[in-house]
C-alpha cells in the first residue's frame, strides 16, 4: 500500500493498554526493518495545566488535549507507551 502511495502515512491507535501493549512490542521486535524501510513516530497527548491549576481549555470550555509528535522511540520502555503510532515509508 505504502510503496503504491508514498505519501502517506499509516497510523494505529494505541488508546486502551493492551493495543499499545501490542504496537509497541511490534515496532520494537521489528526494529532492524523498520529503521531500514520506514520512518516511524510516536503521539504523546497532553494537557496544559495553568498556574492556577486549572486546565487550558477552547472557547466552549472543553480540556485542550494537544498531541506531541516525536520519532519512535526504540528503547522506550514498554511502561512508558505511546497513545498513536505512525509509520510511512522513508523519503
Amino acid at each position: 500500500f505504502l510503496q503504491r502511495n508514498p505519501g502517506y502515512t499509516i497510523g494505529v491507535d494505541g488508546s486502551t493498554d493492551t493495543r499499545a501493549y501490542l504496537y509497541h512490542r511490534m515496532f520494537r521486535s521489528n526494529e532492524i526493518s523498520f529503521r531500514e524501510l520506514l520512518a516511524t513516530f510516536g503521539i504523546d497527548y497532553f494537557v496544559k495545566v495553568l498556574r492556577s491549576g486549572d486546565f487550558e481549555t477552547y472557547a466552549d470550555g472543553s480540556v485542550c488535549i494537544k498531541p506531541r509528535l516525536e520519532k519512535f522511540d526504540y528503547h522506550r520502555a514498554a511502561n512508558d507507551l505511546y497513545h498513536y503510532y505512525m509509520f510511512k515509508l522513508k523519503d
